[in-house]
């Protein structure tokens, strides 16, 4: 498809009124293009100095083998610089300039900048809703219809897969597009516009839709009307040619192991994940980008985004309360004191990056390592805006005591970003998804973060200034926990069923009954004697030590093989089970088949006096304990197999 002007004008009208439709509430953000606050000054010796001091010091402490650095101001770059090494292997130091780092989640802000590209063109509109571009199998739609707006915002109501998800699909080269979409479909698990809940795959469907409405592939689009037009030499999806592939291998992801740095394993994501994580560019590119942002959508000339585009791009559009989660078709925003910032953090595979824009203050920050962590890179930006700003969060005065309300905050909660059909139910529960909330000398200690009450339902850190905000009731308890800086941070309350919990006390009764069993506790088959009544005893206890000795297998194999797909799959969500885990989860099939079998025999014992009262007291708690243990196996997706669908 030709972008013409024509389309462009009748796009921004439309634009136009979408935006006084939408987002009346939010005219500061809508008219951003139009600030005319004076900038604070920097001293860019100072800067430096500070910067150097901070990116040290963090490298050091947490290890970290390269970082690289833009900050910029609409009219230039006041700081590019690299540290340490992009291949420590080879002894390649870190460049600012001609070494793209892949910038993971970040790549949703191109994505996003292209989706506005084409609203303002007229040839979709945000209200569109998505079956217009997609049949429904490509999709999960049960809850409710989906809009372009759903999937910007993070609100379509999807889960988040991890298993089987980035790279290696198998058979994907077999498989056409739609296909592939219909494979990797994600289940809508809430309505639509309930909660914000953070969906890789919402990104997918948005690039794929601008290649269908364009006509051409995601990276092309990307290289033709952002990457060429902003001079950005080193941006990319994929390499062009031999010379890309071999600068490309060259900036590799490095992890601190046993006193020297170890090279880790990086994946050739499918094309179709490529608009969710997959862009790479050096930080001076990034500066760039962003200068683009700060100059009200237009670099050296050339403009990205219509005024009017560029304001809505800063729009909020979903929020879970206006101090802590807020969204707009490009950026999560928050506030920083009296300044207002538009954020984005990034992690592919072992990438971690994080950009920041303070429109008012005219000052974006970039920073990206090739590194796993987050302790690094994603504090740094909001460390130096707070640092050469001044703009510390001023904490509110606290509300009376006497409100404090305990049992309607204390619980449990778990990240909306989340799954809940497979497997990756027990990955989201055991992994750094799930806060608890519990009081404190009236206050709430939420995670490791003592927040103080400041308002109905509203608390704040004095340590971070980071707010947190319940809302929804049920019995008294609130149901929903918005907390952080406005990234992802949208908890819903779990109950003992939902929690891990279950699953680990249940496999502990079921690993504690297995031992007494395998050491023959409760049997009684006497002699050599053979009757009918003895071979029906023998059944059950063999029966029943089969599934013990399963049992036994299943929790062995998640044991050794858990800790590595848990950061496998948090770092590269690619994670196809390891033979270890194939092992452990067949086990666990067969031990819920026997379970089965003991029932059926412990039916036909109590019918037989072959046993004390004692043994078939002991033989049926051992059934009913491997029965629940099999339940659980069903709650928690565990049986039948997902890691092989």
């Amino acid at each position: 498809m030709v972008l013409c002007k024509p389309a462009k004008s009748l796009g921004a009208l439309l634009l136009g009124a979408w935006l006084n439709h939408w987002a009346p509430a939010f005219a500061d953000e809508a008219n951003i293009t139009n600030r005319t606050t004076e900038r604070p000054s920097i001293d860019v010796v100072r800067l430096e100095a500070y910067v150097d001091g901070v990116v040290e010091t963090v490298m050091r402490e947490s290890r970290i083998p390269g970082l690289v650095i833009a900050i910029v101001r609409s009219d230039g770059a006041l700081l590019e610089k690299a540290y340490g090494w992009s291949n420590p292997g080879e002894g390649l130091a870190a460049d600012a300039f001609s070494h793209p780092y892949f910038i993971g989640s970040i790549s949703k802000v191109f994505t996003s900048t292209a989706i506005m590209q084409l609203v303002e063109q007229g040839s979709i509109a945000l209200d569109d809703d998505i079956s217009k571009y997609f049949d429904k199998s490509a999709y999960g739609h049960k809850q409710g219809a989906v809009t372009i707006r759903h999937l910007l915002t993070h609100t379509a109501g999807f889960e988040e897969r991890l298993t089987n998800y980035y790279g290696e699909i198998p058979g994907a080269d077999r498989l056409d597009t739609d296909a592939l979409l219909a494979y990797m479909a994600q289940p809508q698990i809430r309505a639509p516009d309930t909660l914000i809940g953070y969906s890789n795959y919402a990104w997918w469907l948005l690039g794929e839709i601008v290649s269908r409405v364009t006509g051409l592939s995601y990276a092309d689009y990307l290289e033709q009307y952002i990457f060429e037009p902003l001079a950005m030499p080193t941006a990319g999806v994929f390499p062009a040619n031999a010379e890309e592939a071999r600068l490309y291998e060259t900036v590799s992801s490095h992890i601190w192991r046993n006193g020297d740095f170890e090279e880790l394993r990086i994946l050739d994501a499918h094309p179709l994940a490529a608009p969710s994580g997959s862009v790479r560019a050096s930080a001076a590119d990034m500066g760039r980008f962003a200068r683009m942002y700060l100059n009200k959508g237009e670099l050296d000339g050339q403009r990205v985004l219509s005024q009017t585009s560029h304001a809505a791009s800063f729009a909020i559009l979903a929020e879970m309360a206006p101090e802590t989660v807020q969204r707009t078709p490009t950026f999560w925003t928050y506030s920083i004191g009296a300044e207002r910032v538009y954020t984005h953090t990034g992690r592919h595979e072992d990438f971690t990056s994080h950009l920041v824009i303070a429109p008012d203050a005219d000052l974006a920050i970039f920073a990206g390592t090739n590194w796993p962590g987050r302790e690094g890179t994603i504090p740094l930006p909001r460390q130096i805006l707070e640092y050469f700003l001044g703009a510390k969060a001023r904490l509110p005065a606290l509300v009376d005591d006497a409100g404090f309300d305990s049992q309607r905050y204390s619980g449990e909660y778990l990240l909306t970003r989340t799954g809940k059909t497979r497997f990756d139910r027990v990955l989201w529960s055991v992994s750094t998804r799930k806060v608890k909330a519990h009081a404190s000398t009236n206050t709430l200690i939420i995670g490791d973060e003592r927040f103080h009450q400041v308002g109905q339902d509203l608390f704040q850190s004095a340590y971070s200034g980071n707010y947190a905000r319940f809302s929804g009731s049920t019995s008294g308890k609130a149901q929903v926990l918005s907390v952080g800086d406005g990234i992802t941070g949208v908890y819903t309350r779990i109950s003992y069923l939902d929690s891990n919990r279950s699953f680990v006390h249940g496999l502990g009764l079921a690993l504690l009954t297995s031992v007494f069993v395998l050491m023959g506790a409760g049997f009684q088959v006497r002699g050599a004697q053979l009757s009918a009544a003895s071979i029906s005893a023998a059944k059950l206890e063999w029966a029943l030590r089969l599934t013990a000795l399963l049992t036994l297998v299943f929790a062995a194999c998640l044991a050794l093989g858990l800790p590595g797909y848990i950061e496998t799959a948090e770092l590269v969500a690619q994670a196809f089970p390891s033979a270890i885990l194939a092992v452990g989860f067949w086990s666990a099939l067969l031990a819920s088949g026997m379970t089965l079998v003991c029932v059926l025999l412990c039916a036909l014992e109590w019918r037989s006096p072959s046993a004390s009262l004692s043994s078939r007291l002991f033989q049926t708690l051992a059934v009913v304990v491997y029965v629940s243990m099999s339940g659980l196996f069903l709650l928690w997706n565990v049986v039948p197999d997902p890691l092989f669908v």
